[in-house]
């Protein structure tokens, strides 16, 4: 319950800090201070918010140059082709009652880049999700032969020790797809 308390602590912070602040402007010797502020904040604030304007701009212009380079190219000349075509990524997709309809877009979308046979795609489904056997055949069929592999994982209700949620469902899918791949082709990851 200490969570609810913090929470309750920065409202009301923010309640008494700002609720009564414009009333001190009718103190007569207060006014000149609450002007004062009032100007201060303001130019903190247009100070802050170009600060974060120019960093965006930054970042989309690296993010730009990023895309015009061939990164493949740049790979195989620093490692070889051999060095290259031997890496495989793991794409985890932990999925809980997402629709069958936004997983499949979801998975197309990483089976149209041009690496996709080079990518081991990992679906982890909770079990206790409705409909989750369903949900794992139709993917299997439908994506079964669109990667380097493809592995649907069911993510056990109530381990001990865990939380549930997103990160111990992607967490499982991990570990279970690795224990897969050990098992089937010896495959020991880094």
């Amino acid at each position: 319950k200490a969570h609810d308390r913090f929470r309750w602590n920065l409202l009301w912070q923010v309640f008494v800090l700002l609720g009564f602040y414009p009333f001190l402007a009718f103190w007569g010797r207060a006014s000149i201070g609450v002007h004062a502020t009032t100007v201060m904040l303001g130019v903190l604030n247009a100070l802050f918010f170009t600060i974060g304007a120019i960093s965006c701009w930054r970042y989309i212009g690296k993010m730009r140059r990023a895309t015009e380079v061939d990164w493949s190219a740049m790979a195989t000349e620093k490692y070889g082709q051999s060095a290259v075509a031997g890496i495989q990524q793991i794409f985890v997709l932990p999925a809980f009652k997402e629709p069958l309809d936004l997983l499949e877009n979801t998975i197309q979308t990483v089976a149209n880049q041009t690496v996709a046979n080079t990518i081991v795609m990992v679906v982890s489904l909770e079990e206790k999700a409705p409909m989750h056997a369903e949900t794992r055949a139709k993917l299997e069929l439908k994506f079964g032969q669109s990667f380097s592999r493809f592995i649907v994982t069911m993510h056990p209700k109530g381990l001990e020790g865990e939380i549930p949620g997103a990160c111990s469902n992607r967490n499982w899918g991990v570990r279970r797809s690795l224990q897969i791949l050990e098992e089937e082709h010896g495959f020991k990851g880094d």
